[in-house]
């Protein structure tokens, strides 16, 4: 009897061990999520979205784990990038002193920068809008939840080509997001029948437009083709603005634009850019998300929020903490960065949000891509962006663009 009753009590004790080991296997404490945002600087005008966006689903998140009762919990800490690559290395560098190893960030000149320091420190980096195709590397450490420029030049060409635009001007900052986005529409475009002048170029945190714009006109003088099937093409970021101001002698020419000047609150809250842009019937493409359920409601709250429209890669700053809840869910050692950056790309898939399907590519990058086309109106002498047009290409075929009902 004796001997059976010290049976019971090793077993018993050797359940109670295996209970403490899972319990200290998740029971982490906070998990550290560093968000290096640009809340000064030249891409200032989204940064305020991005961080409500994040505060959002944090708040959602926290209670979320307070009931769900799985061992761990996250805490987000946001620093100011100032806009300024060395600054966010500086930043991730401080949160990875700090203990923090998951970062999200945004411009592909931050992630060119962070790189080297990223893979070889095993910090996992995460953008909501970086789309610069030569960060598209197998087995690193940086993953995107938008698609790289390989799908958004395809999108603005096929913009372009049934705007009946013949011949573009590109004109790009010199940076890794401008020269490489120009490149590959030159391409596509090129391959669509059309014609392409030299880029103009300008620097990041340029403000003094006269040489560009003068740049501009002696191309549009230099042209073969008329003037009314002419697109000059922007890849700018918030010197958009600066830039537009700047341009009344190109009134007549068609002016187009990419993700990172579309949406852009700031170009429609300066009545000179904006009127100019209305001239011009500015128009160009930005990520896409399908109308669902969940996106109206993020959208909605996010909308209360800011009082203003939403950006689409505010949502897509939105869905990172919620999928990176989803893969600690589904690991041994939610907070082993380690861990995570091996697994991502795997656990991506098992994760729908408010921008739909977040399947990764076996590069880290999103898989699936649909872009909204919106253009500045004027209506009422109230001038703002309305979406006209979506841009949709399914596995294994052609893309497409189909108009919108507003």
């Amino acid at each position: 009897m004796k001997r059976y009753g010290f049976l019971v009590l090793t077993i018993l004790w050797i359940i109670l061990l295996m209970a403490c080991s899972d319990g200290d296997k998740n029971n982490t404490g906070p998990i550290g999520i560093g968000a290096i945002l640009p809340l000064t600087g030249e891409l200032s005008s989204k940064g305020e979205a991005r961080e409500t966006a994040l505060h959002l689903a944090m708040d959602e998140i926290d209670t979320y784990l307070d009931k769900a009762n799985l061992g761990f919990n996250m805490q987000l800490t946001v620093k100011d990038s100032k806009s300024d690559p060395e600054e966010t290395l500086k930043q991730a560098k401080a949160l990875h002193e700090e203990g923090t190893d998951i970062l999200i960030v945004g411009s592909s000149a931050e992630l060119t920068l962070l790189k080297s320091w990223s893979d070889s420190n095993d910090v996992v980096v995460i953008s909501y809008s970086s789309t610069a195709p030569s960060l598209a590397v197998d087995k690193d450490s940086i993953y995107r939840v938008v698609p790289n420029d390989y799908q958004q030049a395809k999108a603005l060409a096929t913009l372009l080509s049934e705007q009946g635009i013949r011949k573009i001007i590109p004109v790009q900052r010199n940076d890794v997001y401008g020269r490489e986005l120009s490149q590959q529409l030159i391409m596509e475009f090129k391959e669509l029948g059309g014609k392409a002048a030299s880029p103009v170029i300008y620097e990041p945190g340029s403000t003094d437009f006269k040489s560009t714009v003068s740049q501009m006109e002696q191309q549009l003088e230099n042209s073969d083709i008329d003037p009314d099937s002419v697109g000059i093409v922007l890849f700018s970021f918030d010197e958009v603005i600066p830039l537009l101001e700047q341009a009344d002698a190109l009134n007549h020419v068609r002016w187009f634009g990419t993700d990172t000047t579309v949406l852009n609150s700031a170009l429609i809250n300066n009545v000179e850019a904006a009127t100019f842009a209305a001239t011009v019937n500015f128009m160009g493409v930005t990520f896409g998300i399908n109308d669902t359920p969940l996106f109206q409601e993020v959208q909605k709250k996010l909308q209360e929020k800011l009082k203003t429209q939403v950006i689409p890669d505010a949502i897509f700053a939105y869905d990172i903490p919620w999928m990176l809840v989803t893969a600690f869910e589904n690991m041994d050692n939610p907070d082993d960065a380690v861990e995570l950056k091996a697994n991502l790309v795997e656990l991506s898939a098992k994760y729908a949000g408010a921008t739909g399907w977040m399947l990764l590519d076996y590069k880290g990058d999103r898989k699936y891509s649909l872009y909204d086309i919106w253009q500045v109106k004027e209506n009422s002498s109230k001038v703002s962006w309305i979406k006209t047009a979506q841009y949709r290409r399914d596995p294994g075929l052609s893309g497409f663009i189909t108009s919108v009902q507003n």
